[in-house]
């Protein structure tokens, strides 16, 4: 989903179990193809769909994962706009297979909860969060005539992940709804298929590791459950692309550099245009600026999506700060589309710098990308040296200080430099230092003063615009609820 990231949307496709049930024979055939859709292998499914039979039911999921999996892959509106009619179409083709089979609800809600999140990533929200409603309804009625179905549990443990795990954003659309979730129930319910040792069990490790990942923030516990899985299946491009994605979110730059080296390739495979955009971060964390900035303008060359568009614009602006050059900085900095809608957090910080421009200190822009790429001793030898009389980059050095020393264990000093950030800031300044500061030391404090931890869950809250503003402040009144 857009605020979950696309690794989770690719997850949610794969895995359906083996059965035969009227009008539902999960043939050998079938089993190829979906094993060549988990391998991301789609030349070779869309070639030979025409061979399956076609009053199968298992057909019309293989054809509805395919678009749905291509939609997500290249994120075009264009391509969006030519194939949403399809949606209907397999809708229809569906309603020919037996009704009173436990597999025609459980497929009909699965269809309606991938188009939900394709509506989604395509910014028809209302639609989607509708869809969604749908789904949880179907789901809840095959629950209570087939009790016994465990694929019901898969669908029923996404929509209470998602549900339960809502930006504040879209709560007004969830709340008039009255849809809600509860994220430790979607934990259950995959517990309860992974100690099965059904089929679905990889499934269920998978969505339970990208809950860890990306809701949770547990990079660790979702990391060990992605590398086992990818040893699992080295020429699958899907485990392939959610390790890269996890190794960058825990800060892993050479890591992630290693495995975008070994991904899959071959004609037969899908192109997944983010892969060039995530090799263009690795190098850029590296301080490799020449080769990032290559990576970076063919991404934008060659990708038609619009996600990560303005985040790469914005990249190559820090490129040319980086380089002292202003002009050519200035002139990446106009790229970015400031009146459209961004869905990603790097595009949203982009569009807030790009519509309030500031003078960041080339040195500190380096201790950033550093420190994203897990460089940590690079980056404080850089922030020691770094002297400043702004009130801005002041106040940004504590921050990096406090992340440099809570990233390599050394708390008292985190400590001690998150809250030099927050006393010098002000609710009104527009930067999210203090306020993510406040989250950071909400985390500490958690474990052993929970007094503590909520206060400073709550002053997160009270700081007004700034770029991470949503995501800040969704994690912080989590927080707050986990101390209740």
């Amino acid at each position: 989903m857009v605020f979950i990231s696309h690794p989770f949307l690719f997850v949610l496709l794969f895995f359906n179990s083996v059965y035969s049930f009227a009008h539902f024979d999960f043939s050998p055939a079938h089993q190829k193809a979906y094993q060549q859709l988990l391998y991301m292998q789609v030349p070779l499914v869309e070639k030979n769909i025409n061979t399956l039979d076609k009053k199968n039911g298992c057909t019309i999921s293989i054809k509805n994962t395919l678009v749905i999996l291509k939609l997500l892959a290249n994120d075009s509106p264009q391509l969006y706009d030519s194939l949403k009619a399809l949606e209907s179409t397999y809708q229809k083709e569906l309603k020919k297979q037996a009704e009173k089979s436990p597999y025609y609800h459980y497929y009909e809600a699965e269809m309606k909860l991938y188009w939900a999140f394709v509506h989604l990533n395509y910014g028809n929200e209302v639609a989607a969060f509708i869809k969604l409603k749908s789904v949880k309804s179907i789901i809840e009625a095959n629950t209570k005539n087939y009790p016994d179905f465990l694929p019901n549990k898969k669908v029923d443990a996404i929509i209470q992940l998602i549900l339960g795990s809502i930006p504040g954003e879209y709560k007004w659309i969830t709340d008039n709804l009255g849809l809600k979730g509860s994220h430790y129930k979607g934990i259950s319910l995959l517990n309860e298929i992974i100690d099965s040792n059904h089929c679905l069990k990889d499934e269920a490790l998978l969505l339970k590791s990208m809950s860890y990942i990306f809701l949770q923030q547990d990079y660790y516990l979702g990391l060990s459950i992605v590398n086992k899985l990818q040893q699992k299946h080295p020429k699958s491009l899907l485990y392939n692309f959610i390790l890269v994605n996890t190794l960058l979110f825990k800060h892993d730059n050479e890591k992630a550099l290693e495995i975008i080296k070994k991904k899959p390739k071959g004609n037969e495979y899908v192109n997944i245009p983010q892969y060039t955009y995530f090799t263009a971060e690795c190098f850029l964390q590296k301080l490799e600026l020449q080769t990032a900035e290559q990576y970076y303008q063919q991404f934008l060359k060659k990708y038609t999506g619009k996600n990560h568009r303005k985040s790469s614009y914005f990249k190559l602006y820090l490129i040319e700060t980086m380089r002292g050059n202003r002009s050519k900085a200035d002139y990446y900095i106009n790229q970015i589309d400031t009146k459209h809608k961004s869905n990603t957090y790097p595009d949203k910080y982009a569009v807030a710098f790009a519509k309030n421009p500031e003078n960041f200190h080339p040195k500190l822009i380096k201790v950033r990308l550093l420190q994203d790429g897990g460089y940590y001793s690079r980056a404080l030898k850089i922030l020691l040296d770094t002297k400043t009389s702004i009130r801005r980059d002041i106040l940004e050095k504590e921050y990096r200080l406090a992340r440099v020393y809570h990233f390599t264990g050394k708390t008292v000093l985190a400590k001690e430099h998150y809250k030099t950030c927050i006393n010098k800031s002000r609710y009104d300044d527009g930067w999210y230092y203090a306020p993510n500061s406040c989250l950071q030391l909400g985390y500490i404090y958690e474990y052993y003063n929970k007094d503590l931890a909520k206060s400073y869950y709550q002053k997160a809250l009270k700081y007004s615009q700034h770029p991470y503003k949503n995501g800040i402040d969704d994690r912080a009144k989590k927080g707050i609820n986990r101390l209740k």
